[in-house]
């Protein structure tokens, strides 16, 4: 265990530097199952994106589950339905939670190939990209909404979106971003990728294949498991077929 201890200790290094060094009590975490997986999300990974893809996929999602979608007070929390839903968005999740990332990091790894968690000073990246030493509310900071910056193309602040990315608070619409203490980067830019626009406001750590294993059996002591980052019925039963069946 001793190169785990090892690799917790340089990990533990590297977030109390971003706090000490920037004066931030607040990290941002992501979890890649492969560490050489771009920071881009997933609407600038999809092919054959073209001009008028979002503004389908939006007016699909509302067409089609308007009677599914609850009562929502702007169009920003579509985007978030659409995200939580598997919509390829221009959002990039993260979470605050440091053993949640390391979750879906080992989760989605493959054998023989290194793991990686992403840290994001997200002070440092608005202090960059927008100029604002904060997290500002979408909805508060942008009351225009989703649609007038990226869907309806009629309107004046179409494309205007005043950043290229930014990391934002949200008021957590659902349980599941609430269980996995989630958190976001909007993304103007979809293509370029965030490490190579603000690489001092982040810091990789790869997780070696050998570590695999022993980093799984570390994230059952933390406690995390399906059922605790999916508190509903599907998270239920996966964890307990995990559980029950791989024993």
């Amino acid at each position: 265990m001793k190169k785990l201890t090892d690799k917790l200790s340089e990990i533990y290094f590297w977030i109390d530097d971003i706090k000490k060094k920037n004066k931030v009590n607040d990290v941002y975490f992501r979890g890649h199952g492969y560490h050489k997986w771009e920071l881009i999300p997933v609407l600038g990974r999809t092919e054959n994106v073209k001009n008028y893809t979002e503004n389908r996929l939006y007016y699909d999602f509302v067409q089609y589950g308007g009677h599914l979608i609850p009562a929502y007070k702007n169009t920003w929390e579509v985007l978030f339905l659409m995200q939580h839903h598997g919509i390829p968005t221009r959002l990039l999740d993260w979470t605050e939670n440091f053993s949640v990332a390391l979750y879906f990091a080992l989760k989605n790894s493959t054998k023989g190939k290194s793991a990686a968690i992403w840290i994001l000073d997200p002070y440092c990246l608005n202090k960059n990209a927008i100029d604002r030493d904060r997290i500002p509310y979408l909805d508060v900071s942008y009351p225009e909404g989703y649609t007038s910056y990226f869907i309806n193309d009629a309107h004046k602040n179409y494309g205007k979106f005043p950043a290229t990315v930014a990391a934002i608070g949200i008021n957590p619409p659902n349980r599941r971003i609430v269980a996995q203490k989630g958190a976001f980067t909007i993304h103007r830019d979809i293509i370029n990728p965030l490490e190579t626009a603000y690489p001092d406001c982040l810091k990789k750590i790869t997780i070696e294949p050998e570590l695999i294993d022993d980093f799984k059996k570390y994230i059952v002591l933390t406690g995390i498991t399906e059922f605790s980052l999916f508190p509903d019925l599907d998270g239920l039963s996966r964890f307990i077929k995990t559980l029950e069946l791989t024993q």
